[in-house]
């Protein structure tokens, strides 16, 4: 079918045109027939990796927007993925109707604000977190939703982030019956659960616009999926590196799947070296231009051994990506992998869950993973297919290439039959483990304040969970879930009335997007004595949640610790000695040793270390520190906010400060100038040195008295002067 075809404005199909979009892919071709844009029906497309599931997207929207219905809401799982749908959905519906172009805005942020600012917008971008916390919120324009998109619909089948999209698609099945539901997904294969979930039409289909060949890659000889081979030319030895340099010097580039990040670094250096000293790979432009990239990023955060190496293996066309890596450093490698200047990219494999990156050829070198206990376990065919699906670059290549590296010939069969020709597994809601129902059902009380049983009970009936599991199993773990938060003081029950009332304390949990389990910690630690003076112990508290997460504990950390606390902290936390030493060398709880350790690495952060020195002191990578000091930062305020509403005033103000040290690095000398625009850690610290302690002292300064200090320059000197002037 060609777009012009399509039952839109001429100037929407002329737009879309333009923009490269002259004939339908067959899967959007087929939902169009099924009623994409004449019905109201729900909606799950199950298609391939750019297969073009994102433009069915697009024209439901554009639809919509014609027909004035309302605001459409689009689902991402991850903030990266949300900026890169942004910025794409802005382009492709940037087209003046009826005398205004639809307004796109996306939202991934403070969970702590009813989004009032959306209230324009036709089209928000957000995060399956963040809608849910605005569904707590309730702002006013939540009755204008007439459509939404949740795009990776596949993450239901992740037990940490699951249940958030799971729970929030059953709420908008309940609560606003008129709202039409767009599933998409690469990977779904018990779509008649999907379809009885949602009451859906589903759009299936495999058909890739770029033919995907999969096989395995032994020594230097490639066995496809059809026993056909192909031989690889040896120049290196290193087969994985052989076929990927044969690729490149076909124009094609090669994404190269890693068990772990240690080694995606080391393949990176690895190949870089070898590239460097060979040569004939890069043109004179390329390399130019990665010459600029490398110094990029350098000039982006702190310098540090992995952001240097980094900046080094990128000058010959290699990069590394993994969730250590600090996140303006991401963006960089997928702004040149996209752009084809990047060659080769090694990466684990939180990479093929994210932002779509499609590469000629996709080498997975592993199928089993280490877990905690030091046991091994196989990879699903669903990881596999993520993984295989980023091959073939539509426009760029005639095919794309999957390949299973194989250290051992009688291991290729299974492969090929246990992963290659195998179907994924079924996705299976995750709302029954942890406490993802209490959160669930928190939420749930708090947008309405009261609800009955009967409610309660409609909502349970409407999940993907119901249609899989048995009765007795759901109402067991329900009645455990109420129990929690009636017990942990979150909500009330009148049994006289069949009526559950949120609590004060849970309806300000629910605001913050907290897990009740992290709420009633807070109220049980507040409501006790606390030693307001110890930055490491209110650090302490907020690394024990469960909302933090957990860091990887090595026995030098647990040394360090020790060291730490028996030389600097013994009179302030000499008490935690016992029960560090104890839960290492005998209890083996890695959360206990973890919290202390993200408190150690926190404390360290506020007073002022760098961050390599962090990574070199607790093996905390940059990205895993951003994310440290994100939900450091989010965390602190929680507490104090809890701490506010039991009545803590001065656990509520030195969380509150707490907060904002954390965000900034910072010691709290230097919390009055690490606000000014232009200002950081850095350059506070470089201020506060010269003798510029406050803002009465920068009042007083001249723009030519702050140029002359090493480190401010003239722009930032300009914009502390114009920003104390407007004070």
């Amino acid at each position: 079918m060609k777009i012009m075809e399509i039952n839109l404005p001429k100037e929407v199909l002329h737009h879309f045109a333009e923009k490269g979009y002259t004939k339908l892919y067959p899967p959007q071709e087929l939902a169009v027939e099924k009623g994409l844009l004449d019905s109201n029906k729900n909606m799950v497309v199950a298609t391939p990796t750019a297969s073009g599931k994102t433009f069915i997207a697009v024209l439901a929207i554009m639809k919509n927007f014609i027909e004035n219905r309302g605001k459409v809401i689009y689902l991402v799982p991850l903030r990266a993925l949300a900026r890169q749908k942004f910025m794409e959905l802005k382009e492709l519906l940037g087209v003046l109707i009826n005398g205004r172009r639809p307004i796109v805005s996306v939202s991934t942020g403070d969970y702590d604000t009813p989004g009032r600012e959306l209230a324009k917008a036709d089209v928000i971008i957000a995060t399956n977190e963040r809608m849910d916390s605005l569904l707590r919120h309730r702002p006013d324009w939540l009755n204008s939703i007439s459509l939404v998109v949740a795009d990776e619909a596949h993450i239901i089948n992740s037990e940490d982030r699951g249940p958030v999209l799971e729970g929030l698609l059953t709420r908008l099945l309940v609560e606003f019956p008129n709202i039409r539901i767009l599933l998409l997904s690469a990977t779904i294969k018990n779509t008649d659960d999907f379809s009885r979930w949602l009451n859906a039409e589903i759009i299936s289909s495999k058909w890739r616009p770029v033919p995907l060949k999969e096989g395995v890659l032994h020594d230097h000889v490639i066995v496809y999926s059809d026993y056909t081979e192909r031989t690889v030319s040896r120049i290196t030895g290193d087969p994985i590196l052989d076929v990927a340099l044969s690729c490149i010097k076909d124009g094609g580039q090669v994404l190269v799947f890693t068990q772990t990040r240690r080694e995606a670094v080391g393949k990176a250096k690895k190949y870089s070296e070898f590239i460097g000293s060979w040569g004939g790979i890069l043109d004179n432009e390329v390399r130019t231009r990665l010459k600029h990239v490398s110094e990029e990023i350098l000039s982006l955060g702190e310098v540090t051994d992995l952001s240097e190496l980094l900046s080094k293996v990128v000058r010959y066309g290699v990069a590394f990506h993994h969730a250590g890596l600090y996140p303006a450093h991401r963006e960089i490698i997928e702004r040149e992998f996209l752009a084809g200047n990047i060659k080769i990219l090694t990466a684990t494999p939180t990479l093929a869950a994210g932002v779509n990156l499609p590469s000629r050829q996709v080498i997975i070198t592993y199928t089993t993973r280490r877990r905690l206990g030091g046991y091994q376990e196989n990879i699903t065919v669903f990881e596999y297919k993520q993984m295989a699906g980023r091959a073939g670059r539509p426009q760029f290549d005639r095919y794309g290439e999957a390949l299973l590296y194989c250290k051992y010939e009688n291991l290729i069969d299974i492969l090929i039959e246990d992963y290659i020709k195998s179907d994924i597994e079924p996705i299976e809601s995750q709302l029954l483990k942890g406490e993802n129902l209490d959160m669930a059902l928190l939420g749930l009380v708090a947008s309405y304040r009261m609800l009955t049983s009967e409610y309660i009970s409609a909502f349970i009936n409407n999940t993907l969970c119901y249609l899989q599991n048995d009765e007795p199993r759901i109402n067991k773990k329900l009645g455990r879930s109420i129990r929690n938060l009636v017990d942990g003081g979150l909500i009330k029950y009148d049994e006289d009335r069949d009526r559950f009332y949120i609590t004060r304390i849970g309806e300000r949990a629910a605001q913050l997007y907290i897990l009740p389990s992290t709420a009633i910690y807070f109220v049980k630690v507040f409501s006790g004595s606390i030693d307001l003076d110890r930055d490491l112990v209110l650090l302490y508290h907020i690394a024990r949640t469960r909302d933090m997460g957990v860091l990887p504990v090595r026995k030098k950390d647990v040394d360090l610790m020790v060291k730490e606390i028996e030389e600097n902290y013994l009179e302030e936390v000499g008490w935690v000695l016992d029960t560090i030493i104890d839960k290492y060398l005998f209890s083996g709880d890695v959360e206990e040793l973890s919290a202390w350790k993200t408190a150690f690495t926190l404390f360290d952060w506020i007073n002022e270390s760098s961050e390599n020195d962090i990574l070199k002191k607790w093996g905390v990578e940059p990205g895993d520190l951003y994310v440290l000091r994100s939900n450091g930062e989010w965390l602190a305020y929680a507490a104090g906010e809890m701490a506010k509403v039991i009545g803590k005033g001065n656990i509520f103000k030195r969380y509150r400060e707490l907060s904002v040290r954390i965000k900034y690095g910072v010691k709290r000398e230097l919390l009055p100038l690490v606000f000014l625009p232009g200002v950081g850690r850095r350059k506070a610290r470089i201020l506060y040195a010269n003798g510029y302690k406050t803002l009465s002292d920068l009042k007083r300064a001249g723009v030519e008295d702050l140029m002359s200090i090493p480190g401010i320059g003239v722009k930032t000197a300009q914009r502390i002067i114009e920003y104390l002037r407007n004070l």
